[in-house]
């Protein structure tokens, strides 16, 4: 029984060290693969800031032109509104009534 004991503690002792090197390679294997789909990861992180800070600017330009278009509308609105306080027909009645 003490021999039986002893093998078997001897056997898994030459097995120890081939155990630890497939764990070493597992390791290594699984930090690598790891370390590929963090920098994939990231790459792709990367495309999707680029196409939304893309997409912002072209959104802020839409938003510029938009606002420029509206104040320029206003604008043309108020001078409008500066120059003529009475409608051309009140204009025609007004003037055919001083005439008779």
């Amino acid at each position: 029984m003490i021999q039986s004991q002893n093998m078997n503690y001897s056997e898994s002792v030459k097995v120890l060290p081939a155990s630890t090197e497939i764990q070493d390679t597992v390791a290594s294997r699984f930090e690598a693969h790891i370390q590929s789909v963090n920098e994939k990861f990231e790459g792709l992180l990367q495309a999707v800031n680029e196409k939304l800070e893309e997409q912002t600017t072209i959104f802020a330009n839409m938003l510029h032109e938009t606002f420029e278009s509206i104040m320029q509308n206003m604008y043309k609105i108020i001078v409008q509104s500066l120059e003529t306080n009475t409608s051309p027909t009140r204009e025609k009645e007004t003037t055919e009534e001083f005439e008779s």
